[in-house]
């Protein structure tokens, strides 16, 4: 075998988390000045994310991008959160926001959905973008995804438990240590920019 497949191959066998940390690298790097990066993934530590059937690890953000499968056992609302904003620089992002669960069952995941299409969420993302902490940072192509991903984060726990009460929230909270086996388990959130993701 050559140096270049084989370092190849072991670049696809590393540990999940040195996996997620260099697509979380090579996302920052593509971004351009005219072209923010298309996925945010907010800073969550999940002290036991499982992203393959019995491996465990820390992770930012999804476990999985929207529009891929997910592991067994693993749900995802399927009608994104619309997040639209427009940034100091004058740029329009349409995102679309997804939160990840475990332990759910079918009605609390059609119930989440349900939710999201019934909602009316002019100005949310803007909302979001403006309270953020700090102010905007002009010329950062990446700022406008960083502020609403701030918000977003904030948010998403009040969101789901308005809908599904016994929801155990994970990341950044102790429970992620030892996490609850008889109910809900809200594991990631997230959202993607990519052109066309609220249809």
């Amino acid at each position: 075998m050559d140096d270049d497949f084989t370092a190849r191959l072991n670049a696809m066998v590393a540990p999940p988390d040195a996996r997620l940390a260099t697509a979380a690298r090579d996302v920052a790097r593509a971004a351009t000045h005219r072209q923010p990066r298309r996925w945010f993934v907010p800073l969550i530590v999940v002290g036991a994310v499982v992203l393959t059937g019995a491996a465990s690890a820390t992770a930012l953000g999804l476990n999985s991008w929207p529009f891929v499968q997910l592991p067994d056992g693993a749900s995802r609302t399927s009608v994104p959160i619309p997040l639209v904003f427009t940034t100091i620089d004058g740029e329009q992002e349409e995102c679309g926001g997804y939160v990840e669960l475990s332990q759910v069952t079918p009605e609390q995941i059609r119930a989440l959905n349900d939710d999201i299409a019934a909602r009316d969420w002019s100005g949310f993302g803007q909302s979001l973008y403006d309270n953020a902490t700090g102010a905007p940072v002009p010329g950062d192509p990446n700022d406008g995804e960083e502020r609403v991903g701030e918000g977003f984060t904030r948010w998403v726990p009040s969101f789901v438990t308005a809908t599904i009460p016994d929801a155990a929230i994970l990341p950044g909270s102790d429970l992620a240590l030892e996490p609850p086996t008889d109910v809900p388990l809200v594991e990631a959130w997230g959202f993607s920019c990519v052109p066309g993701v609220l249809g």
